[in-house]
């Protein structure tokens, strides 16, 4: 199942992609819950546990081969958390280059209203496409292929949807 994730400035929101209607939001709500963590790592592109993960038990790496795997995680965690903290809206993508490089020549022949700090903000994304994990209710077949008794959204062990960026 498809949806839209947006991200407003107290809480993350997940619509339908069909019909438009809200499906969870990160905020309590009596329909359905989404994790911050689950959020964040589509905003960001990765998920930094993960990453933690297999870079501590990468078998090439001394700190796996030596046993201290716990080292690994952390110290990469904290020296990464670091980095991003540093970058922290310096991120821009192409398009958001050339877009702003049009805007700028546009604004050459007719004034641009926003100044620029309110230019910079309205080019960071708030809104991805994702995909919106569903599980099969019978045991007979798998999600993708005629589910017997139907299909249904599927929860982490938090309670909250899943959800993974296109």
């Amino acid at each position: 199942m498809k949806g839209q994730l947006v991200k407003r400035q107290d809480r993350w929101d997940l619509y339908n992609e069909s019909d438009g209607s809200k499906i969870a939001s990160t905020l309590p709500n009596p329909m359905g819950k989404l994790s911050i963590k689950n959020c964040k790592a589509i905003e960001n592109g990765y998920d930094l546990d993960e990453l933690c993960e297999k870079y501590a038990t990468n078998p090439m790496s001394n700190f796996a081969k030596n046993g201290h795997e716990y080292v690994a995680k952390h110290s990469f965690g904290r020296g990464f958390q670091k980095a991003m903290e540093l970058m922290e809206g310096k991120k821009y993508s192409e398009m958001d280059l050339m877009k702003a490089y049009k805007d700028g020549k546009t604004s050459m022949i007719k004034p641009h209203r926003l100044n620029m700090y309110e230019y910079e903000k309205s080019l960071q994304t708030k809104e991805w496409e994702v995909n919106i994990e569903v599980e099969c209710c019978g045991n007979y077949s798998p999600c993708n292929i005629n589910c017997e008794y139907g299909s249904k959204l599927k929860l982490d062990k938090d309670g909250c949807l899943i959800l993974k960026r296109m």
